[in-house]
C-alpha cells in the first residue's frame, strides 16, 4: 500500500497547485490589511513606506544570515555599481506599484483592489511589446474578459457610472500599479538575461537568487519613498500601522514570495509552471473570504460576483493559453533539435 508521499510527490500537479494556493492566500493579506488600515490606523503613505522598510530589514537580515558576510558585501557592491538602474527599476516595480495599491485602499474594499489589480494581466503584453518584446496575441480575448470583470467588480449600487472622483481616486491608481509592476520587473529580468539594448546587462550570480533581486529593487525604491513622504507629509504613523505593515512585509512580501518561488522551481515542466502561476488568481477569493470574516461583513452585489467570476474565468483561460503556447514552443524546439 503506497504512502501519501509516494502517491503525491512534491513535483505532482496537485501538490504544486496546493503550494501555489498557500502563496496566494499569503499574498491576499496585503489587500485585506491595507483596507483595514484605511479605517483609521494611519495614512496610506505610511502603509506603503513602512511595508517596504520592513521588507528591506527582513531581507537584509535573512540574506546576511543565510548567505554570509562576503555574499552580502557583493550584493551591496552590485547595488552601488548599478545604483541608477536599480533606482529606476525599483521605482516602478516597488514604488509606483505599491503606492497605487495603498492609495486605492482608502477608497475601495480590499478584495475589489485585488480583483482590479488583475488588470496587470492585460497590461503586461502591451508593456512587453512597448519594451520591444514579442507577445502571443492569442491571450488577448481572455484578457478582455478580465477587463470586463474588473469593471463590474467596481460597479456597486452606491457608485454612479459617472462618478469621476471614484474613477480617479479608486481605479486609476490601480491601473498605474498594474502597468508599473510588469514594467519594473521586466527591467530587472532584462538586466539578468539581456534582450533590451537600453537596459544594462548585469553579469552576476547574485541575480540568480530571487530574494537578492527583490532586495536590490527594494533598495532602489528608497528615494521614491522619501520623496513620497516629503510631498504628502503624512504625520506620525498610527499605532496599529507598525504591526500591520510588518505582517504584510513578512507574510506577503517575504513568505508568500518564497513559497511561490519554491513551487515554481520544483519543476521545469511548463504546464506545471503555468498551473502554479494560475493559482495566483485565487488571491482575489482569499482576499474576499478573509475580508468578510475579519474586516467587513458586507457581501458583494450580484453584479460584483458576476464580475469576479469573469475575472477568474479570464485568468484561467489565460493560463490555459500559456500552457498551449509553451507546449508549442517546446514541441518546435524538440523538432528543430532532431533535424
Amino acid at each position: 500500500m503506497s504512502t501519501l508521499k509516494e502517491r503525491f510527490p512534491l513535483t505532482s500537479l496537485p501538490v504544486l497547485i496546493g503550494i501555489g494556493l498557500v502563496s496566494a492566500a499569503l499574498f491576499s493579506l496585503t489587500f485585506v490589511i491595507n483596507y483595514n488600515i484605511s479605517f483609521g490606523d494611519g495614512s496610506w503613505v505610511w502603509t506603503a513606506v513602512l511595508r517596504y522598510m520592513f521588507t528591506i530589514f527582513i531581507l537584509l537580515v535573512f540574506i546576511f544570515l543565510s548567505k554570509g558576510r562576503q555574499y552580502f558585501k557583493e550584493l551591496l557592491g552590485l547595488f552601488r555599481q548599478h545604483m541608477v538602474f536599480w533606482m529606476i527599476a525599483g521605482t516602478f516595480s516597488c514604488g509606483f506599484f505599491y503606492a497605487g495599491i495603498a492609495f486605492s485602499s482608502e477608497y475601495l474594499r480590499g478584495w475589489v483592489v485585488a480583483a482590479t489589480f488583475q488588470l496587470t494581466i492585460i497590461f503586461s503584453p502591451f508593456v512587453l511589446m512597448f519594451m520591444g518584446y514579442k507577445f502571443p496575441l492569442r491571450m488577448l480575448p481572455f484578457s478582455f474578459l478580465v477587463l470586463i470583470g474588473a469593471t463590474l467588480v467596481n460597479w456597486t449600487n452606491d457608485i454612479g457610472a459617472t462618478n469621476l472622483d471614484f474613477v480617479l481616486l479608486g481605479v486609476l491608481p490601480i491601473v498605474i500599479s498594474a502597468i508599473a509592476y510588469p514594467f519594473g520587473n521586466q527591467l530587472a529580468n532584462s538586466a539578468k538575461n539581456g534582450g533590451l539594448s537600453y537596459v544594462p546587462v548585469i553579469h552576476s550570480p547574485i541575480l540568480n537568487n530571487a530574494f537578492s533581486v527583490v532586495l536590490l529593487l527594494c533598495l532602489g525604491s528608497i528615494p521614491f519613498w522619501l520623496l513620497l513622504v516629503a510631498i504628502f507629509q503624512p504625520g506620525v504613523p498610527g499605532e496599529g500601522q507598525y504591526l500591520q505593515t510588518f505582517i504584510v512585509a513578512l507574510f506577503a512580501g517575504v513568505l508568500a514570495t518564497s513559497v511561490f518561488i519554491y513551487a515554481r522551481n520544483l519543476t521545469s515542466d511548463p504546464v506545471k509552471v503555468v498551473a502554479v502561476d494560475t493559482t495566483q488568481a485565487t488571491e482575489v477569493l482569499f482576499a474576499l473570504g478573509f475580508e468578510l470574516v475579519f474586516v467587513d461583513p458586507r457581501l458583494p452585489t450580484y453584479v460584483q460576483l458576476g464580475g469576479l467570476a469573469l475575472v477568474l474565468f479570464g485568468l484561467l483561460g489565460i493560463g490555459l493559453r500559456w500552457e498551449r503556447f509553451f507546449m508549442s514552443k517546446l514541441k518546435n524546439t524538440q523538432i528543430s533539435q532532431s533535424l
